[in-house]
């Protein structure tokens, strides 16, 4: 599910929500800092990465059994 939230928000952004040249600086960058979501994105795209980038499992499984 995550990697789906990181594909659509590069595919509405241009450029990956996380990037790092080192492996364990970008693993640090996604679970410490927020989404900086464009301001040129939706209502509805905004809730949906979200969603998909949550790394909450709870939400995760909500989701998941919701609209999937």
């Amino acid at each position: 599910v995550f990697l789906k939230g990181a594909l659509l928000y590069e595919m509405l952004s241009g450029a990956p929500p996380f990037y790092s040249k080192d492996k364990g600086q970008m693993f640090r960058i996604i679970l410490e800092k927020p989404i900086e979501m464009r301001p040129y994105f939706s209502a509805q795209a905004v809730s949906i990465l979200h969603a998909l980038l949550c790394l909450d499992v709870k939400i995760l499984v909500f989701f998941y059994y919701n609209f999937y």
